[in-house]
C-alpha cells in the first residue's frame, strides 16, 4: 500500500511525538527496546508495519535537509547581495518537520563556514604558549608574516560566523511570517478543503460540482449586465427578476443561502 501524503503527515506527527527517536539529548535516546516500542506505537497509529515507518521517516528526513539547506543557503546568498528572494520550498512536509529544525542548523552552519576561504591557524590568536619565557629572538628570526596573517584572518572567520548567525535568523523569521501573506482567499479555501474532507467522495464532488455552477452563474450575470454588483445575492432590481424565474433549477440553486 502506497503512502499518500496525508499518511506521511500522520507518520511525522507520531514520529514527533517519541523524542527519544529523534532527540539525542533525550536519556532514553539509547535504550533499544525503548525505540522498538516507540516504532510499534507509531506502526499501529498509521496503521504500516514498524518496518515501513522506519523506511518512510528516512525517506522523508533525506528530503527534508536537502530542503533546508536550500533554503539557508538561498538566504545567504541573497543577505551577500543585498537583494533578490529566499528558496521558498513547496514540499509538502517541511513544515511539518520544523521541530528538527535546531537539529539541523549547526551541520549546516559548518558546512557554509567550510566553503567559505580557508583561515590558517585559526586559534592561534588565543595560544598562550607564545608568551612563555624564551630566549630573546633577534630582529631577523621573529616570524613576522605568519603574525599578520593571524591577525587578518581571525577577525574575518568571526564576521563570517556572525553573518551566517544573522542570516538564519533572518531566514527563521521570514518562514514564521510566511503564513501573513496569505490573503482571505487563500484562507477560506484552506478551510473549506477541510471541510470537503470530511464527506464521502460522492458528497464530495456533487458540493464542488454545486460549488462551481454557482460561479459560472455569477460570471454568466457579470457578461449579461455589467452593473451587476459583488453581493452574493441577485440585485433586486427589476430587469433581473423575470430573468432569475426563467433560469433552470441548477442556475437558480447557485442562488440560494449561503451555506452555514
Amino acid at each position: 500500500m502506497e503512502w499518500t501524503e496525508e499518511t506521511a503527515l500522520k507518520l511525522i506527527e507520531n514520529y514527533k511525538l517519541y523524542k527519544h527517536l529523534w532527540d539525542p539529548k533525550d536519556r532514553e535516546y539509547f535504550k533499544k527496546e525503548k525505540k522498538v516500542a516507540g516504532w510499534n506505537k507509531i506502526a499501529r497509529a498509521v496503521g504500516k508495519s514498524a518496518e515501513s515507518c522506519k523506511k518512510k521517516v528516512a525517506s522523508l528526513l533525506a528530503t527534508y535537509r536537502k530542503e533546508r539547506n536550500k533554503v539557508i543557503k538561498s538566504s545567504i546568498r541573497v543577505g551577500a547581495a543585498g537583494e533578490g528572494q529566499v528558496y521558498s520550498t513547496r514540499w509538502f512536509a517541511y513544515e511539518a518537520f520544523q521541530f528538527l529544525e535546531e537539529r539541523y542548523v549547526p551541520r549546516m552552519v559548518k558546512r557554509l563556514l567550510n566553503e567559505t576561504e580557508e583561515v590558517p591557524e585559526i586559534t592561534a590568536e588565543n595560544d598562550d604558549s607564545e608568551t612563555l619565557p624564551t630566549p630573546q629572538p633577534t630582529e631577523s628570526q621573529i616570524p613576522e608574516p605568519p603574525t599578520k596573517l593571524r591577525r587578518r584572518n581571525a577577525p574575518d572567520l568571526q564576521e563570517a560566523a556572525l553573518y551566517v548567525k544573522e542570516a538564519i535568523n533572518t531566514l527563521n523569521t521570514a518562514l514564521q511570517k510566511i503564513d501573513s501573506y496569505e490573503d482571505d482567499c487563500d484562507l477560506y479555501g484552506k478551510m473549506l478543503a477541510n471541510k470537503l474532507r470530511r464527506l464521502s467522495e460522492t458528497e464530495r464532488l456533487q458540493f464542488m460540482y454545486e460549488i462551481d455552477g454557482m460561479f459560472i452563474c455569477r460570471q454568466s450575470n457579470r457578461i449579461q449586465d455589467p452593473l451587476y454588483g459583488p453581493s452574493p445575492y441577485p440585485s433586486p432590481h427589476p430587469s433581473h427578476h423575470s430573468d432569475t424565474l426563467n433560469r433552470p433549477p441548477s442556475i437558480k440553486s447557485c442562488y440560494s443561502e449561503p451555506m452555514m
